[in-house]
């Protein structure tokens, strides 16, 4: 592919690059690299670091301006929900961006919502310093407006209503346990049981403690809600 033919999710995002190098920089995971070598894979870390703000600050004025009557903190709410790792993977598969993303093979490695939310905010720092602001802002807002904004909310915290659920039922606090932790560094998938007071335990998993922990939350209420724990 030369510089003057369009790649693929160029085509997909309706979005050219004037510099192509920043395109492969933000498709190019750093775990394609090797462990300890001196490359450029820090790169994709760099611009996602860099589209995340960019993102925040897209976000923030969007909502000023579309929501003039509204408290801070019902902007900072539902600019949470916006920003947030769930709808940046959500943007990232209605691009079908995991597809074109450069990543090793190795057999414990896989492409996870956590990784494809931070693609998606280092294409967005890609875009960022390809052309400047403006043109990542319309970017943003074009792909943003393709979900519901109107009814952004934060999303449901199953920790907190599991306890609120426990402390009305004088069962106590409930409790997390890590079970297991497998997968590489880059890539870690945690197992974590939530118990509360004698009930059976229910298990969740993520990338991170805090994924596995709400995961395994709302796996209990859910037993909870359907009768299957008292």
């Amino acid at each position: 592919m030369t510089d003057s033919t369009p790649h693929p999710l160029e085509q997909e995002i309706q979005y050219i690059f004037a510099d192509k190098s920043l395109l492969q920089a933000a498709l190019t995971h750093s775990s394609i690299y090797r462990k300890g070598a001196r490359h450029k894979g820090s790169d994709f870390e760099r611009l996602e670091f860099l589209g995340d703000r960019v993102l925040g600050i897209v976000i923030a004025e969007f909502l000023y301006q579309k929501y003039p009557k509204e408290t801070e903190g019902d902007l900072a709410k539902r600019q949470a929900v916006l920003v947030s790792r769930d709808v940046c993977n959500r943007i990232a598969e209605i691009i079908d961006l995991r597809t074109h993303l450069l990543y090793t093979q190795a057999e414990n490695f896989s492409i996870n919502s956590a990784i494809l939310a931070n693609a998606m905010e280092a294409l967005l720092g890609a875009i960022y310093l390809d052309r400047g602001l403006r043109p990542c802002q319309d970017f943003i807002i074009r792909l943003w407006q393709s979900l519901d904004l109107d009814n952004a909310r934060p999303p449901r915290d199953a920790k907190t209503e599991l306890q609120e659920w426990a402390q009305s039922k004088n069962r106590g606090v409930p409790i997390y346990k890590v079970l297991d932790c497998s997968g590489p560094d880059h890539s870690p998938i945690f197992r974590i049981a939530a118990c509360v007071d004698k009930m059976p335990e229910s298990i969740g998993s993520g990338a991170s403690k805090r994924q596995a922990e709400q995961q395994a939350a709302l796996n209990l209420l859910t037993l909870i809600k359907t009768g299957n724990q008292k």
